[in-house]
């Protein structure tokens, strides 16, 4: 269930991805791929308006 609202929230330009790999360590699931996501713009305001930021400043991509 995760995963799918993952995606409809990169659909709706919420949410991009920003790196993935394979598990080879099994930390979560061994050969399983791993996502990145971080929020775009647009989604850093949404997540705003709805109280769910604080208004701090969020890392950037190079930060992560």
């Amino acid at each position: 269930m995760l995963y799918s609202n993952l995606i409809e929230m990169a659909n709706h330009g919420l949410l991009e991805q920003v790196e993935y790999e394979i598990d080879k360590e099994g930390k979560f699931q061994k050969e399983a791929i791993l996502h990145k996501y971080c929020l775009t713009e647009t989604g850093e305001q949404r997540a705003k308006d709805v109280g769910a930021l604080d208004g701090k400043e969020k890392p950037t991509k190079e930060e992560k």
